[in-house]
């Protein structure tokens, strides 16, 4: 009884780990790009996170401060993923297959950001996949229908489709692969052998058992700037449900 007890501890600890590790991982690489500003704290977290390249040991506590606020949850570790990690993941896994939702048709010539998909089920390469997760408006201002909430289900759904290849036969073939891209294009507190447990734990714990969540909220403007505002209420319920 007490090796169940134990090992149903070890899993609920590392339920909430890798929650915590992936609201950071995904806080960064939308700080990294995209230039935030917060009218509460007058804080601007991208700045902060990245300067001339090196990430700020003061901007990780301050990040992590910030998703305990949100989430009542305290990260013991981070990890900040690159694009080019991105990219690498999905082109190791042979591409990854996603209903585009809508044409997507962007250019801005100052970021040298180019997105051209159209819509339909298709297989996305690494380059085509970052087009598909950066893609917010087209260039004659249409876009998804409800704005960012529509954004963030899309990328939600390339996530799970990225997770389900990944813990597939061939994923876990792809494993050294995916371990290089990761390691590569990384930075944490984590050392090897914790990554690659992490890892191993991926893949050991099944498709089946990896479930992903969205904070609750709305899409705002404030002052003129397009914030997503989380629902407290509804974000401890979700959190408390689910990785406490």
């Amino acid at each position: 009884m007490e090796a169940k007890k134990s090992n149903r501890a070890n899993l609920e600890n590392k339920k909430i780990l890798f929650f915590e590790l992936g609201l950071i991982c995904a806080l960064t690489m939308t700080l990294v790009a995209f230039e935030w500003t917060s009218e509460v704290r007058k804080t601007d977290l991208s700045k902060l996170l990245i300067k001339e390249n090196i990430i700020q040991e003061d901007a990780i506590v301050t990040l992590k401060k910030e998703v305990e606020s949100v989430t009542g949850l305290h990260a013991d570790f981070f990890a900040t993923i690159t694009f080019d990690a991105f990219k690498e993941i999905v082109d190791a896994l042979g591409g990854v297959t996603v209903e585009v939702p809508i044409d997507m048709n962007y250019h801005d010539p100052i970021q040298g950001l180019s997105i051209e998909l159209k819509a339909g089920k298709q297989k996305l390469d690494g380059e085509h996949a970052m087009m598909f997760m950066r893609f917010r408006k087209n260039d004659d201002g249409t876009g998804y229908p409800m704005g960012d909430l529509d954004r963030n289900k899309a990328q939600k759904e390339f996530y799970s489709a990225v997770m389900k290849k990944a813990l597939s036969p061939i994923g876990i073939l792809k494993a050294p692969f995916l371990y290089s891209a990761v390691m590569k294009n990384t930075t944490t507190d984590l050392n090897n052998a914790e990554v690659r447990e992490l890892m191993f734990d991926m893949f050991t714990i099944g498709k089946n058992n990896v479930n992903i969540y969205q904070l609750p909220g709305d899409s705002k403007y404030i002052s003129n700037i397009s914030y997503f505002v989380v629902s407290e209420r509804e974000a401890k319920a979700m959190i408390s449900e689910n990785f406490r």
